[in-house]
């Protein structure tokens, strides 16, 4: 049994509740000045969730997202997007490219008997869960 869950492109979850679990974006290439999160869950807004450089010189934001499935990209320096190496999948965006996509959700696209309904989210490295 699977359980497939979407969410829309003008899904604006500007004000996440406690409930929903938290995903950490991972840029690691080159940017001069910062790095955005955009995509279906801020509306494609390049200031809601900036990117914060780690010493290491990765770039990370940890966002709320509800179960569903999310296309995005990063914003880099406010003037070119780029898509996420560590996506698990892509889907076309419109414009001769593509966007990066994350599926996040209760047992999405596995059997339910055995994650025992542990979060899972999908990524080209595997399934991480979260208990």
């Amino acid at each position: 049994r699977q359980l497939q869950l979407r969410a829309t492109a003008n899904t604006d979850m500007s004000n996440p509740t406690e409930d929903m679990p938290c995903i950490t974006f991972t840029y690691s290439g080159e940017a001069d000045h910062s790095v955005a999160l955009v995509g279906c869950f801020n509306s494609w807004n390049g200031e809601r969730d900036m990117l914060t450089k780690n010493p290491d010189g990765k770039w990370e934001v940890t966002k709320a997202l509800p179960p569903g499935r999310y296309e995005y990209k990063f914003l880099v320096d406010g003037e070119r997007f780029v898509e996420d190496t560590n996506a698990a999948e892509r889907d076309m965006d419109g414009f001769g490219g593509s966007h990066s996509v994350i599926t996040v959700g209760n047992d999405v696209g596995l059997d339910l008997d055995d994650t025992a309904g542990k979060l899972v989210v999908q990524h080209d490295r595997g399934v991480a869960y979260s208990q």
